[in-house]
């Protein structure tokens, strides 16, 4: 069996089992999957930019900035249940029916909370 660890500021590590060290990890790993997949998204631009023909640079700056303002205004819409589930059924992968066996509800509450966050996107962007 695999012995699990958390590492102290002190540097002491504690052991722990599996669903702790992966309750405290989980936040982690999230964010060093978004710096992973906004890096590719940034280098696919870069790509872009370089192989087509060049864009003025005030037009850029604007899709970019109107970009992060829409994306900002989703998150501060979402609650923090809300944003959990959209991060691991959109960007981790899981499935309605993993992500209700972990928070220990039904996969038909999943999908009606997601339809409902979905729904509630989609209302804001029609703004």
């Amino acid at each position: 069996m695999k012995e699990y660890y958390i590492t102290m500021k002190d540097g002491t590590k504690v052991p722990v089992t599996e669903e702790v060290y992966r309750a405290y990890k989980r936040p982690a790993w999230r964010e060093h999957k978004r710096r992973i997949v906004r890096s590719e998204y940034e280098r696919s631009l870069e790509r872009f930019e370089e192989d087509h023909v060049p864009i003025s640079s005030n037009e850029v700056l604007e899709d970019i900035v109107a970009d992060k303002i829409l994306i900002e205004t989703l998150m501060s819409a979402l609650t923090p249940e809300e944003r959990y589930i959209i991060d691991e059924i959109y960007y981790n992968g899981k499935s309605e029916r993993e992500l209700a066996k972990e928070i220990k509800t039904t996969q038909q509450n999943i999908n009606k909370k997601k339809n409902r966050i979905l729904l509630k996107l989609k209302n804001i962007i029609k703004k």
